[in-house]
């Protein structure tokens, strides 16, 4: 039978199963008989890629991961990490974080294309599952032809890219979370203490720094209850487990039964939240900034974002949504926030600043 040579048929002699090469090996989570991998050969030549994708607390738990598998297998190499602004991150890490030396940042498609053409023997990549796979990796896709066959010395932790014939473009395989990707190969648990100790190597930059201090003095923010509401999610319908509001009203009414003086931080992404919450509890509430009403996904700014969440991690206890890495990231910088940043806030006054 003859191929047809337009529309998508045209495209389907090129698929990477008819190629003189495949992807390389992915490494999943689990083996086929659902037991863990135990053994990767990770070493000290080893070259991590990181693409992250989604929101910021997403994108530092991936990142903290690979900075721990770096130090556990003692990598000499530093960490490529690939972040990309987006508008559920809107902006790029050195903007409001300061460098971190085993870190190696780029935000340019081109150059990623370069990395992944000239990877070596013993390149391990870790790509988020929601990464735009089509604009990342154009040299798979079969609609704009492959040229190269860069994949050969690439192993794929967690997800890789192959071609979906029922939907004819490309997708992923093989997806696996980040902390399943660290339980299985580092032989760690989802709350281990270690991933807390990269954690603490995020510093917001200086300027965020004395805003957050500012703010922790002037609003007694470590003697606060703090309150995440994340909303945003609910108008895509992401996440329909996501704690209501009548959960959180019932958790803040039971602190004040408790205790009359308690007062809260808010921190949310949702403008409709922040103004609900201030006008039912009043002085009893602050936030970081009151949000103008929008119509966009998310609410606020990358610096917004980053200062709400180490104002979040310096309350005494943090009460969290559901379901979000945002809280998670909250709870996990508070120990290494008090003592980068905490210990300063007890002996200093607003004049002092």
């Amino acid at each position: 039978m003859e191929e047809k040579t337009g529309g998508k048929e045209q495209h389907n002699s090129l698929t990477p199963e008819k190629l003189p090469w495949s992807p390389g090996p992915v490494l999943l989570g689990r083996n086929d008989k659902g037991r863990s991998i135990s053994h990767i050969d990770i070493n000290q030549d080893s070259t991590f890629l990181v693409i992250t994708a989604r929101g910021l607390s997403n994108r530092l738990r991936s990142v903290a991961a690979f900075m721990f598998l770096r130090k556990k297998f003692n990598v000499k190499n530093k960490i490529k990490v690939f972040w990309h602004s987006s508008g559920v991150c809107p902006g790029d890490f050195l903007e409001v974080f300061q460098p971190i030396d085993e870190l190696d940042f780029f935000n340019d498609r081109d150059e990623l294309q370069r990395i992944l053409v000239g990877s070596k023997p013993g390149t391990f990549v870790f790509v988020d599952h929601f990464a735009p796979v089509q604009t990342l990796f154009p040299i798979f896709s079969p609609i704009q032809g492959v040229q190269h066959p860069i994949y050969e010395n690439i192993t794929f932790i967690g997800a890789a890219p192959k071609w979906s014939h029922k939907k004819d473009l490309l997708a992923y395989e093989n997806d696996g979370p980040w902390n399943e990707i660290v339980k299985d190969y580092a032989g760690l648990t989802y709350d281990d203490a270690d991933i807390t100790e990269e954690y603490a190597k995020f510093k917001p930059t200086k300027e965020e720094q004395t805003e957050i201090i500012r703010i922790a003095v002037e609003q007694k923010i470590m003697e606060r209850v703090g309150v995440h509401i994340r909303h945003t999610d609910l108008q895509r319908g992401n996440l329909p487990s996501i704690n209501s509001n009548k959960h959180f009203i019932d958790v803040m009414n039971q602190e004040i039964k408790n205790n009359s003086r308690t007062k809260f931080y808010l921190a949310t992404d949702s403008p409709e939240a922040q103004w609900k919450f201030m006008e039912k509890y009043g002085k009893k509430i602050t936030v970081y900034k009151k949000m103008e009403p929008k119509h966009y996904y998310r609410a606020t700014t990358l610096r917004h974002a980053v200062i709400d969440v180490y104002l979040l991690s310096l309350c005494k206890a943090i009460y969290g949504s559901k379901g979000s890495s945002y809280s998670r990231l909250a709870q996990r910088l508070h120990p290494g926030v008090l003592d980068s940043i905490g210990k300063h806030i007890d002996k200093m006054t607003i004049s002092q600043m």
